[in-house]
């Protein structure tokens, strides 16, 4: 007679076990909505995929494995493309396989696919049924939700029960308040169920399950477990049983495997003792996952006492604890979520904040410092590359600019088209809010050669950008409507920020940012004053000046010789201002300020103006 094989699938964190009564083809998906690990029958025989559409290490047709008499397998391979690797135990490795008959137990893969067979229990033929269940459905959130706290907490005591039955009840309840109101997070839920159910059900091995969707289709996880002193130095490398576990899936209510002499042992359950199950379900009464508990067979002891109704009981009752506390976080989460969508609008620093203080989107006043920070020619390059990529090379320039400004605590407020625009300084106050800035556009520029390198068979060309910073007052908080937030800051700091941003292409520097921020500055940073502006809509003047990193003394040098010219210009002293620029360029042919001044100091010698002022009057934003 021909064995039953029990083949055994895995793949790195995945598990998965079924029978086989017959000969059997395993390989890929011959199309997308084949199912991964699931039994096909067609005219041929079963059928497994077991690896996805895209797996070319596996073929559609790859390993056909045949049961024969005595415990033996033929396993063949039917793959043109693809071998199969058998392990060879002794020694300990692995050998091209193309017709072979083995001795079950027996291993090979199938690409990354590790495939174990063995010879299957026999079926029972009308032995004990040892699986038992609660005679009522788990609750799930909704059902208990509807309860009386009372009447949820105490599942129908079974008619024999005992005083020790009722002591027991009774240090379960609080336990089981405990658990429900301490755990903040999900892992430390599950790790806390599993401790409850150790500590009051005596189990050697208590987890908590999840019937999840993988990479193969659904299948079941272990997310927590926790073993008794007892058995802590033992291993328990199998999954739970899943021949339980699918019985948990049909019924969805608590099932206890309470195995007798007359029945016949299930292959997944050798060495246990008995096993419970408690389905955990979601919202909609679908099960999620299951808590799930063994007591060992242990050496030296010949019987232990059975898991009890009354213990089922337990299980189950904190299953269904387990299900009201998950859809509690779900809950929480999804109103939270709602009520101001920060993974839609804002950061993941700035989520942070305002979830300590929900109150900051209220606005107040706050010292901050403001970065924009803008492409170069970008009409001209976008017009040259068309929408597909014009979108594609500013998402990779954004996303470098991001980094920048999240490596240094800022608060990304917007993306303008080819603009971004951050925030130092709130929703938290802080103190060195100018410093942190000016590292972020330091960075951003440090970023550039390498960016610019990488597009540049794209464009054509090189590209840059200008940053502009400035500190001050601004309002903070929610600058949206009731439709769309937006946290971000409004006045006229904010402007200026702006105009010093579009300066920089006039100036044809790279990064400026204005006296106020400079102030701010620790004294290390070197900074050169470039000149003082008149911008749109602020009547005041402007100063302006360049921050530099990894100062040369050549830059030193230059920054010394501009300033004295950039003095003598401000007394209207042009000839020798006109004298050392001329030499600054003679040097620094491409030196942007040097350039500029040099234009308007010649224009005051050729006409001079009647009301000279000393602030340059930008010629645009």
């Amino acid at each position: 007679m021909s064995a039953r094989i029990l083949a055994r699938f895995a793949y790195n964190d995945f598990e998965y076990h079924d029978e086989f009564d017959g000969e059997f083809l395993l390989g890929r998906q011959r199309s997308p909505e084949e199912p991964c690990f699931q039994k096909l029958r067609d005219s041929t025989g079963w059928r497994m995929a077991v690896a996805t559409l895209q797996d070319r290490g596996v073929s559609r047709r790859h390993a056909l494995v045949e049961p024969l008499s005595g415990n033996r397998v033929k396993i063949t391979n039917v793959s043109d493309a693809n071998v199969i690797y058998v392990a060879e135990m002794p020694p300990k490795q692995m050998v091209p396989l193309g017709i072979e008959v083995r001795e079950l137990p027996v291993a090979f893969t199938l690409g990354e696919i590790l495939i174990k067979l063995s010879a299957a229990a026999p079926e029972s033929h009308g032995a004990e049924v040892a699986y038992q269940s609660l005679p009522y459905a788990t609750l799930g959130p909704k059902s208990a939700a509807r309860m009386h706290s009372d009447s949820l907490a105490k599942p129908p005591q079974p008619s024999s029960a005992t005083e020790s039955d009722v002591k027991t009840l009774l240090r379960w309840l609080p336990a089981l308040t405990h658990l429900l109101q301490s755990a903040a997070t999900t892992d430390e839920f599950f790790q806390q169920a599993v401790s409850l159910l150790l500590e009051f059900v005596t189990l050697d091995w208590a987890t908590v399950v999840l019937y999840d969707k993988g990479k193969f289709g659904y299948s079941w996880k272990i997310v927590a477990e926790k073993r008794s002193l007892s058995s802590a130095g033992g291993t328990n490398e199998k999954m739970p049983s899943r021949t339980l576990l699918v019985r948990l899936l049909e019924e969805k209510r608590t099932i206890r495997y309470v195995p007798t002499s007359t029945v016949v042992s299930v292959e997944s359950l050798t060495g246990v003792d008995s096993v419970v199950a408690a389905p955990i379900l979601n919202e909609s009464e679908e099960v999620i996952g299951a808590l799930y508990g063994e007591r060992r067979i242990l050496p030296g002891i010949a019987t232990r006492q059975a898991i009890s109704e009354l213990e089922a009981q337990l299980v189950d009752t904190l299953a269904s604890g387990v299900a009201v506390g998950l859809e509690r976080q779900r809950q929480s989460k999804a109103a939270w979520e709602a009520q101001i969508r920060f993974e839609q609008f804002f950061t993941p620093q700035l989520a942070a904040e305002l979830r300590t203080d929900p109150g900051l989107l209220k606005g107040r006043e706050a010292d901050v410092t403001l970065l924009f920070c803008d492409i170069r020619g970008f009409s001209r390059i976008s017009h040259q590359l068309g929408p597909a990529q014009t979108v594609d090379w500013v998402v990779d320039v954004m996303r470098e600019l991001s980094e920048c400004v999240l490596a240094h605590q800022g608060v990304l407020i917007d993306y303008i088209g080819d603009e971004i625009m951050a925030m130092w300084g709130a929703p938290a106050q802080e103190a060195k809010h100018a410093a942190l800035a000016c590292e972020a556009a330091l960075d951003m520029l440090e970023r550039l050669p390498e960016m610019s390198a990488r597009w540049k068979p794209i464009l054509g060309s090189d590209f840059s950008y200008g940053i502009g910073l400035n500190s001050g007052s601004a309002y903070v908080g929610n600058t949206g409507t009731v439709w769309k937030l937006k946290y971000g800051p409004l006045g006229p700091e904010v402007n200026l920020a702006s105009r010093v941003q579009g300066a920089t292409k006039y100036l044809k520097v790279d990064l400026l940012v204005t006296a106020a921020t400079k102030k701010m500055l620790p004294p290390d940073v070197i900074t050169r004053k470039v000149c003082s502006v008149r911008v749109i809509n602020i009547p005041e003047p402007v100063e302006l000046y360049e921050v530099q990193r990894n100062v040369t003394n050549e830059w030193r040098d230059l920054t010394r010789s501009y300033e004295e010219a950039l003095n003598l210009f401000e007394r209207q002293q042009f000839h020798r201002a006109v004298k050392i620029l001329g030499a600054i360029l003679n040097d620094y042919p491409h030196d942007g300020p040097s350039i500029v001044l040099l234009s308007r100091a010649s224009k005051e010698l050729v006409e001079p103006s009647p009301y000279f002022d000393p602030a340059w009057e930008l010629p645009g934003k």
